[in-house]
């Protein structure tokens, strides 16, 4: 039986010196681990540089990149594990997507949330 493949957004924060051939190199790192994982990366974007609010393994500025991918549920902690030992990477998050969102389920608020 082949396995059911949800739909989840990641959003990492990754070394700000790094070139466009490290980016480009991370992406392939990260699309082998997805890939391992029986996974798939669905799209791909950037949102630049910005300033941390607070220092991250010694960096005050961080790259972000935002990934939506589909995973089978069972794949999700050994994916976060093996995206955790990525060095550039200095934080990361993983939320499975709501059916029809375009937003992932957590971390996001609307006045309605509270009544």
């Amino acid at each position: 039986m082949p396995d059911i493949l949800k739909e989840y957004e990641a959003i990492g924060i990754v070394r700000s010196e790094l070139g466009e051939q490290e980016i480009a190199q991370l992406q392939s790192q990260l699309s082998e681990a997805v890939a391992h994982h029986r996974g798939r990366i669905l799209d791909c974007s950037s949102f630049g540089k910005r300033k941390l609010s607070f220092r991250l393994r010694r960096a005050t500025e961080g790259m972000y990149l935002q990934w939506v991918l589909q995973l089978p549920p069972g794949e999700v902690a050994g994916l976060k594990k093996a995206v955790g030992l990525m060095e550039p990477i200095l934080r990361g998050m993983l939320t499975r997507k709501q059916e029809g969102s375009t937003a992932p389920r957590a971390g996001l608020t609307t006045a309605r949330d509270y009544g």
